[in-house]
Order: C-alpha cells, then structure tokens, then sequence
C-alpha cells in the first residue's frame, strides 16, 4: 500500500519532468522549429573483443552526444583449399570484419598417388627398361628401373642411292626395340652428266639440243681455263661479224695459224689475232651441230642466259597512263626526256621510243597522233622480234589490235582471236584468197590449177590444214599444198 509520502514523491518527479520539456520546448521555440533528436552512429572505436566509445550525431540539430560501446563480436565465414595427390590442403574460418586477423586454420592431408601399372618400356636395350605406373587421379607417371635391357634387335636398312637430283643414304642398321641406330652417312646428289645432249644416268635432255638461231647473253666473270683443244667448229656472229670457230680458254694467233691456251680468253679465227678476254658479251648462233655441241652447251648454261626474242610484229594501242618502266638491258628501249601530259595523266611520248638491233641497225616503224579517246598506235611493218623483256612491257602498257603471219612468204596482218571465215571477209585478206568448198582456205590462183590448200608449216597430217572456223595464230608461217576433199574444218 502507498504512504502519502511515496505520493507525494512521484507527484514531484512528474512535475520536474513536465517542467523539463517546457523547457526543451521553450529553447527551440525561440530559434528553430520544435522537433526530436533522431541520433546516428558516426564513429565506434569498439572491436570484436574490446569495447570503446560510440559518437553519434543527431540528423535533424547536429547535436552530438557520447557513450560506452560493448565489444562487436567476430562475424565468422568458411573456406576450404582441396588437398592434392602431393600437397596439402586447408580448412579455415575467419572473421570476416575489416581489420580482425581472427583466423582457424585446420590442415588437410596431401592424399598421396593411387598408382597402377601401365606397361613395361624399354628406353634403351644397352642401359635398362623401366616399369611405368600412372596414377589414377592425376595420371603422373611413375618409372621404377628394371634393370638391364635385352640385347638390340637390329635389321638391316639398304643404301639408298644417290640420284641426279636427290641425296642418298648408306646403308645401316636399326634397333626394332628401341631407337639405337648405326652410323648412317648422307651421299651426296651426283648432278647430272651429260653426253650427247643427255644425261648419262637419269636420260634427262638438256634444254637447248640445237643452237641455230639461239642467242646467248655470257656474264663477265665466266670461266675460261686455258683448255688447248677446247675448241668448237660452230657458225656464229660476235659484235657484228662472222665466224666459224669458237675456242674456249684459247685464242687465235693469226702469225702461227694456230690456237693458244688462254686464261678467260673467248677466241674466233680471222686476219689478226682475235680474242675476247674476261668482259661481258653476245653471240648469236647461225648453225649447229646438234649433240655433238654438248660441251658448248653446257659452258653456255653455266656462264650465260638464252636471250628469248619475242615477234611484235603488228599494230598495238597505247592507253593514256603508262604503267611500266623501260627495260635498261643493253639500251633495246629508250625513254624520251620530254613526255606527253594527257588529260593530266603523264604518258610515254610514243614518236621518241627508240627500238634497237644491236649496235647497228634501227626497226622501221610508223605512228598515229593521239585521238579524241586518248589512245595513240604504233605498228611493227614485217616481222619484227625484240627481246622477251621488251615484249613483256609492250603487254603490260599496250594492247596488241594486229600481229603478222606469212603465207608462202609474204606477210599478212590479222586481229586477235580471228578465224579465217571471219579474215577472209576482211580487209586484211589483200591477196584474193577464198573459202573453198570443203571447209578450207585456197588461193584463188592456185584452187582453179591443183586443188591446194593453206597449211601450216611444222604440222603433220590433215592437222595442218587450216578451216574456216579456226583462229588464226600468231607469228606462223603457212605454205599451200594439195588438201584433203571433203567438207568440214581440221
């Protein structure tokens, strides 16, 4: 039961408490608006184990205020590392706060290999063979010696023989159980050996068998022995004259009338010693004596290039842009200094191109001005060949519109891809000949006496004979002889 003194204690308290909001109330009302501090946690020096101050501020007056904080306590996670066949693994937990170092670490056993035979392997006969294990979970092998290995078991492997070409091996033996192997030496390709044009061993051919008409380029820095003997009966031309012998390492002293051994001399017989020595020159070939230029052949290949000459013969058409250089070798094709500029594109000024024959002679040749389209032509009159360096820049820079074939001799000019239906219908055709009846091509004079028909040289058979339907091709000669009757083209 209350006593009236225990009443009028509380009484009092509760008075005091009243007095003390008015009096809160009262502070902010002379200021600010009225309202209730709502406090957050700025800072806490507690840690997981230790207490320590917590400061916090009120988010509506800034009020700050103080007080004791309690130890945090850890926040605890998990993490596990798998041991392997040869390492340990680990189990650990570990407080996760920021800054706590608090960590159990329990150590999981390496789990150590679960070997099983694989096979027996003999790694060398004369040192030993090994037993091989492999483990079943992470298939590391293991080789425990055996001990010595068996004798080697050897079979024979057979020379293989050098070819012209191809190396070849001695013959030697080989271990079936391991890979011990005898010595075994590598023969050296034999190359080939020519005679009469062929090689003795392999039959291959060598690439010139007939020098007549071939023109060879020879390098300055050739080889010449002085070889007494080695001298060729050959016609040929050098530096603009005629010859008829040829010697190699040798010139010739024309006060004895006899051939002299000379290092790098290239001699050739005449009224005065002749003979070049160790510079760069041309020789044209005018016959042969077929295989029995053997030697010769082989001193041209080794010391010297074939120089390929190429017909021009016809009319070519030159675009407005240029798009080569001029070949340098031996001057065969000069530039002009001053070129022609059309429609801003820089071009060759055709009327200046020089096309050059040796040392003498110039090729006749006519030329067009340019046209509205920008082109301009130039045409090679008879048969005209440069070398293949020329021709090729003439393919890369012009398009050929005519080239020039001969009939019994006489020259005639046709447009690529022609056939004779279609030349003899043209204007090129500037000698009456005729289609006659059974599929071929006649002249006129000669159909009406013995029934002949054009054919072309080199050919064999009815092949030779040309149809109307087929295309006319390049530098060839045709001839007329007695043809096949009947219809149809060849």
């Amino acid at each position: 039961m209350k006593t009236k003194a225990t009443t009028i204690v509380l009484v009092v308290l509760a008075l005091m408490t009243v007095a003390a909001l008015i009096s809160g109330i009262a502070a902010f009302a002379e200021g600010e608006e009225e309202h209730i501090c709502i406090y957050r946690t700025i800072s806490n020096t507690a840690t997981c184990t230790e207490g320590g101050q917590k400061r916090e501020v009120c988010s509506v007056c800034g009020d700050e205020r103080t007080s004791d904080a309690s130890a945090l306590g850890h926040i605890m996670a998990e993490r596990t590392i798998p041991a392997t066949c040869e390492t340990d693994g680990t189990y650990e937990e570990y407080c996760m706060r920021g800054g706590c170092t608090e960590k159990k670490t329990v150590v999981i056993p390496a789990l150590g290999h679960n070997y099983e035979f694989d096979r027996e392997e003999i790694f060398d006969c004369a040192v030993g063979r090994e037993n091989v294990e492999i483990c079943a979970v992470c298939s590391k092998e293991k080789r425990t010696p055996l001990g010595t290995g068996p004798e080697h078991e050897l079979y024979a492997v057979p020379e293989v023989p050098a070819t012209c070409l191809a190396v070849g091996y001695t013959a030697h033996e080989v271990c079936s159980l391991c890979s011990y192997t005898t010595t075994i030496e590598e023969i050296p390709a034999l190359g080939h050996t020519y005679s009469d044009c062929a090689c003795i061993r392999c039959g291959e051919l060598l690439p010139v068998t007939d020098l007549t008409g071939t023109t060879w380029r020879i390098r300055a820095d050739y080889s010449a022995p002085p070889m007494y003997g080695n001298i060729f009966l050959i016609p040929f031309t050098l530096n603009g004259n005629d010859y008829s012998t040829l010697g190699i390492g040798c010139a010739w002293n024309n006060d004895t009338g006899e051939w002299l051994a000379m290092d790098g001399a290239i001699g050739y017989e005449q009224t005065v010693d002749g003979y070049i020595e160790w510079e760069a020159f041309t020789i044209t070939f005018t016959g042969s004596n077929g295989v029995k230029d053997n030697d010769l052949i082989l001193w041209l290949l080794a010391n010297g290039e074939q120089v390929e000459y190429v017909d021009i013969s016809g009319t070519w058409v030159f675009g407005i842009g240029i798009k080569g250089n001029c070949p340098e070798t031996n001057a065969t094709f000069t530039c002009a200094a001053n070129d022609i500029v059309y429609q801003g594109i820089t071009t060759f000024d055709i009327s200046d191109l020089k096309f050059l024959f040796g040392e003498q002679d110039t090729v006749a040749y006519e030329y067009g001005s340019w046209t509205d389209e920008g082109y301009r032509t130039i045409t090679f009159d008879g048969i005209q060949t440069v070398e293949r360096e020329f021709y090729d820049w003439l393919v890369r820079n012009a398009e050929q519109k005519t080239f020039a074939f001969t009939v019994e001799g006489s020259i005639f000019y046709a447009e690529p891809g022609m056939t004779w239906a279609e030349w003899l219908e043209s204007d090129y055709n500037t000698h009456n000949f005729i289609a006659i009846h059974n599929g071929h091509v006649g002249d006129i004079v000669a159909f009406e006496s013995d029934q002949k028909c054009l054919y072309l040289v080199g050919s064999s058979g009815n092949a030779g004979y040309q149809g109307l339907t087929d295309s006319i091709p390049a530098d060839v000669a045709y001839i007329f002889k007695m043809g096949p009757m009947g219809g149809g083209s060849n």
